[in-house]
C-alpha cells in the first residue's frame, strides 16, 4: 500500500546478487510512489566532463582572452553608453570579429564550432566589464541561434545560422501588454494551419 503524502517510506530492498544497479529514491508525490532513476548522461560531444568549477585549458585561455578584449575594447566606452542609454554601434562588428557571436554554430555554418560553455564563459567575461554587452551576446547565441541549432531544420539552419554568425544580430521578443517580460504570464499561442 503507498504511504500516506507527506511521508516516507523506506523501500523494501531486494537482493540483486553481484549485479550493480542505478541508485533510486523515492518521491512520494500526492500519495503515490514514484521510483526516479539516476544516471550520468553524457553530452554529444564530451570528452572527459569535468565538473562547472574547474575549466579546461582551452576554455581558460578563451575566457581570458574575451576578457582581455572586453577591457580594452568595451571599457573605455561603458560610461558613455549607460549616459545615452545606447550601445555603441562600432562594438557590434567587433563582437563579430572575435567570434563570440557564433559560439555554438557550426563551422560548416561560418561558426566557431564551440560547445555553450564557450558561450556562457564570453557572455561572463563580457559581463564583468559591462553586463549590457554580456546580455546581448547572451541572448544572441543561447536564445536565437541556440533555438534554430535545437529546432530548426537543415533549410532554416543553411539560410539564418551563417547570417547570425557573420554580422546579423538575433532578437528575442518576450513582451505582451498584459504581461510585461513575465514569459508565464503570456497569453500569445500559436496555431498550425
Amino acid at each position: 500500500a503507498p504511504a500516506p503524502s507527506g511521508t516516507y517510506r523506506r523501500p523494501r530492498r531486494r537482493p540483486t546478487g553481484r549485479q550493480r544497479r542505478p541508485a533510486r529514491s523515492p518521491i512520494a508525490k500526492a500519495g503515490a510512489w514514484v521510483y526516479v532513476t539516476f544516471r550520468r548522461v553524457p553530452f554529444d560531444n564530451e570528452v572527459d566532463a569535468l565538473p562547472l568549477t574547474s575549466l579546461r585549458d582551452e576554455e581558460r585561455l578563451f575566457r581570458d582572452n574575451v576578457y582581455a578584449f572586453a577591457d580594452r575594447e568595451v571599457r573605455p566606452l561603458v560610461r558613455r553608453m549607460d549616459e545615452l542609454g545606447t550601445l555603441d554601434a562600432s562594438l557590434i562588428p567587433r563582437l563579430f570579429d572575435l567570434g563570440v557571436m557564433g559560439v555554438e554554430i557550426p563551422d560548416t555554418h561560418g561558426g566557431a564550432g564551440a560547445r555553450f560553455m564557450h558561450a556562457v564563459l564570453a557572455v561572463e567575461a563580457l559581463s564583468r566589464v559591462d553586463p549590457s554587452v554580456g546580455v546581448l551576446v547572451d541572448v544572441h547565441n543561447t536564445l536565437v541561434v541556440n533555438a534554430l541549432l535545437r529546432w530548426g531544420n537543415g533549410q532554416i539552419k543553411s539560410q539564418f545560422l551563417p547570417r547570425l554568425a557573420s554580422g546579423v544580430i538575433g532578437a528575442y521578443a518576450l513582451s505582451e501588454a498584459g504581461s510585461g517580460s513575465d514569459a508565464f504570464a503570456l497569453a500569445t499561442s500559436a496555431t498550425e494551419r
